[in-house]
């Protein structure tokens, strides 16, 4: 199997130590534009991202649920 095989990317913002957000993508070229955007207004002494692949075949197989929270 390849090893992008349902592999999603998803984006998660730090503020003052706190998650702040999480946003995932199809693209990975997408996710990084979005962690890129962050970046940029950001505060870099509190603040921080990081970009990371999702094995959404292993979710699934783990029994774990993906839901949308609003």
């Amino acid at each position: 199997m390849n090893r992008n095989t349902h592999k999603a990317w998803a984006v998660v913002q730090v503020e003052r130590g706190f998650p702040a957000a999480v946003e995932l993508f199809c693209k990975r070229r997408d996710a990084q534009a979005a962690e890129k955007r962050f970046r940029q207004r950001m505060n870099p002494d509190y603040d921080d991202c990081g970009l990371f692949g999702v094995n959404l075949a292993q979710l699934r197989r783990s029994g774990r649920v993906l839901s949308e929270s609003t």
